[in-house]
């Protein structure tokens, strides 16, 4: 063949770039009617998915901005010695997202720790992506407390699986 190295390479990339475009097309067509792709990518879905994400992290920042003022931020640091220290802060931060009135970093002795501490999370290592969320919500409000769902969006790490987060209410 007459084609010099560049020339092949400049064809090589063509034909990934074409080849990858397919994959994205067919993968888009197998999946533009599935419930978390309409969510992911549709105009309308996605904007109320994105406020409510926009939501939830203020509410985490003014949390995190409190305690920072308050010098609780400061006073911890990220190290295996202070492993006890840190669940402390992460409960209180976690009591405080809740609306408890907390003042300062919870007490390691103190009884009502736990009961500030109001919620107990499942993990759903495994959700295929055809389940549709109404779905799985009709199973998981059977049982009392439910709070919340977070899902995520199906990956090739997951091998196209969804994974969850279920909260409930400690009772």
């Amino acid at each position: 063949d007459n084609i010099t190295d560049e020339e092949a390479l400049l064809e090589f990339n063509k034909y990934k770039k074409e080849f990858n475009r397919q994959q994205l097309n067919e993968f888009f067509v197998a999946h533009k009617d599935e419930e978390w792709m309409q969510d992911k990518y549709h105009p309308d879905n996605c904007q109320v998915k994105k406020a409510a994400t926009k939501e939830a992290i203020e509410k985490r920042l003014e949390v995190f901005m409190e305690l920072h003022t308050e010098g609780i931020i400061d006073q911890s640091r990220l190290e295996k010695k202070n492993s006890e220290k840190i669940e402390i802060l992460l409960d209180t931060f976690v009591a405080r997202l809740e609306g408890s009135d907390v003042v300062g970093l919870l007490d390691p002795e103190d009884q009502e720790r736990e009961s500030l501490c109001k919620t107990t999370s499942l993990q759903l290592r495994t959700i295929p992506p055809t389940l549709k969320r109404e779905e799985l919500l009709s199973l998981l409000t059977k049982y009392p407390g439910y709070l919340r769902l977070s899902l995520s969006y199906p990956s090739p790490e997951t091998r196209w699986k969804r994974r969850g987060l279920v909260t409930y209410k400690r009772e």
